[in-house]
């Protein structure tokens, strides 16, 4: 009689532990599929996050897109005003902001990039000797930035013919409507950014062409 109850615990032991290894494993099964579906989802998003970066940066860099594409500077003819000299700081109304002709000062600025905006009455006196001058509109840190981009372009820009220097002046200016403005006597070209390459064109199209070829 002993022996058939103890068979009968023992039969009844190793069920219970059947069912506890049964149950262990389809715990174990369901935590890996939770792990693979975690693993699946991190990666599926970092893929997506990746397909949607990439495409963000190739519509905004190709040049494929027209939106990508500068702007060529266009030259336009300004109506040419007067060339008239006013004592220093005599309040001017130009008619046109930039202006590329009219009344000025009676000096001249020397060449080169300013950091600090320089007043129109002045530069507009070295458009009149044959100069170029780069204006833009900017404010805080941006100021230091345009002005080590001009500085760049004034270092590589050619020397004129007739006296071997470089007739070139930038400075702020924003009392104007365009961005960016290059002008020499009588001719004005805008744009949205500061381009080397359009610049040199302008100079070199337009350099020693004022009423005064002076220094």
């Amino acid at each position: 009689m002993y022996s058939i109850i103890s068979k009968m615990a023992n039969k009844s032991k190793l069920r219970r532990e059947s069912r506890a290894n049964e149950r262990a494993l389809a715990t174990a099964h369901l935590k890996d599929s939770s792990d693979d579906s975690t693993k699946w989802v991190i990666t599926g998003f970092v893929l997506l996050i990746l397909l949607v970066g990439g495409s963000l940066w190739f519509l905004s860099t190709s040049s494929l897109f027209p939106w990508n594409k500068a702007a060529p500077l266009v030259t336009v003819n300004s109506p040419v005003g007067g060339r008239q000299h006013v004592p220093q700081d005599t309040p001017i109304n130009w008619p046109h902001k930039p202006p590329s002709s009219g009344s000025h000062y009676p000096n001249a600025l020397a060449w080169g990039p300013y950091q600090s905006e320089q007043k129109v009455g002045n530069w507009l006196h070295n458009l009149e000797h044959g100069g170029v001058v780069l204006v833009y509109r900017c404010s805080g840190s941006t100021c230091q930035d345009l002005y080590s981009q001009a500085l760049a372009v004034y270092q590589q820009l050619p020397k004129d013919s007739l006296f071997n220097e470089v007739k070139f002046i930038s400075t702020p200016d924003n009392d104007m409507k365009p961005n960016f403005a290059v002008l020499s006597w009588g001719k004005e070209s805008d744009s949205n950014n500061i381009s080397a390459s359009d610049i040199t064109k302008f100079y070199l199209a337009n350099v020693d062409h004022g009423p005064e070829q002076l220094q």
